[in-house]
């Protein structure tokens, strides 16, 4: 009902079990993240965007990260052609 409303919907899912769906490796996946998360942490914007495509649920007692992607906009971002990604 919330998208028949309007209200984006999507699935977050850890890189584990994310990358299977996206068609690369967990390795990848994280790569990825991690090279958007330096790029944001830097003050560069990039083309993957924190909250949008990937995100941190990283309890506030942990000092291990705990990434999500999202499988729509992640698969929207590696349909991309490499050179505007």
């Amino acid at each position: 009902i919330l998208k028949v409303l309007g209200y984006p919907i999507t699935v977050w899912l850890p890189p584990n079990q994310a990358a299977p769906l996206l068609g690369i490796s967990p390795s990848q996946l994280r790569n990825i993240i991690s090279t958007a998360e330096a790029e944001r942490i830097a003050g560069h914007s990039g083309v993957l965007q924190y909250g949008i495509h990937y995100r941190n649920v990283m309890s506030s007692d942990s000092t291990q990260n705990a990434w999500q992607v999202s499988i729509e906009q992640m698969s929207i971002y590696l349909s991309l052609p490499p050179e505007q990604r």
